[in-house]
């Protein structure tokens, strides 16, 4: 630390205080990351297949064999049905829909084994328990900085400090 600093701010240098509140707020960044990768992960294995069953369902809505096959029946060739125009995806997704999920389906099931999922339930639970350890951290963290204020020294807040505890009343943080 720089010590021109420290001879001009003896009273707080020669107290933990500003090492207690780095450290708390260490604290509060590594677990604000640990709530990100809470977030990102993904939802349990059955969830991901279904909602790839439901996009392969998507795929080939609206088109029916039969109704396409049926063009050829015409008696004039002036029906049959041009899978070569913009609509050629719409025509190919019933019969190539199955490989597709195959392949997609693999490619969870490796993925499924790298990072496992978790229910909405236990998602909740988890980012709960961080915001109530942040919330805890947050109220020393201000605490400490108050002290330092009631002694005539101005520590900054970090920019993203709750607003609720940063403009509680004095009363309240001493409970």
């Amino acid at each position: 630390m720089n010590a021109k600093i420290k001879d001009l701010l003896p009273s707080i240098y020669a107290s933990p205080t500003l090492d207690k509140i780095e450290g708390i707020r260490a604290s509060i960044s590594d677990l604000a990351a640990k709530r990100f990768e809470v977030e990102m992960l993904p939802p349990p294995k059955e969830v991901a297949l279904e909602r790839l069953d439901h996009w392969i369902a998507g795929l080939s809505r609206g088109y029916e064999v039969e109704g396409a096959a049926r063009k050829f029946l015409n008696p004039t060739a002036s029906a049959i049905p041009n899978i070569i125009g913009h609509d050629f995806g719409q025509y190919l997704a019933p019969f190539v829909a199955p490989i597709i999920r195959e392949e997609y389906a693999v490619e969870i099931e490796r993925l499924y084994q790298i990072r496992t999922g978790v229910t909405d339930a236990e998602r909740e639970a988890d980012l709960s328990h961080i915001d109530d350890a942040i919330f805890d951290l947050e109220l020393d963290e201000e605490r400490l900085v108050r002290a330092c204020e009631e002694r005539g020294h101005y520590i900054a807040r970090r920019p993203n400090a709750s607003p609720m505890i940063v403009l509680a009343a004095d009363e309240e943080l001493s409970s």
